[in-house]
């Protein structure tokens, strides 16, 4: 058998922020666990407008223990281990922030 080039689990959600420019569309690696939706979290920080890292800052004060957690998620340099937030977790800790972007980010999580 051979080893699949994904990982069949993950899907790919597409965010199209609306907001003239900027990138049309950003690509969110997602994977439901226990009947919740759950998004990498350098996805999610690179629709959020936000640089590489800034996410696991404010996961530790922000957002409680059960909202992020690691995956092993299969990429194309073999399997490794990512860090995931989930989609209503991502949405609380984040009703505050100002910028158009988040915004956008913001109420495309809500029609999730």
């Amino acid at each position: 058998m051979s080893i699949p080039d994904h990982d069949p689990d993950l899907r790919v959600l597409k965010f199209n922020p609306h907001i003239k420019g900027l990138k049309r569309y950003f690509h969110l690696r997602a994977l439901e666990w226990e009947g919740s939706l759950w998004l990498l979290s350098q996805d999610a920080e690179t629709a959020l407008g936000w640089h590489y890292g800034s996410l696991t800052s404010k996961l530790a004060s922000r957002l409680p223990g059960d909202a992020w957690g690691y995956a092993h998620v299969l990429t194309e340099n073999g399997r490794k281990l990512l860090r995931f937030v989930s989609v209503t977790g991502l949405r609380d800790s984040i009703t505050r922030l100002r910028e158009r972007q988040s915004r956008a980010f913001q109420q495309w999580l809500c029609t999730l």
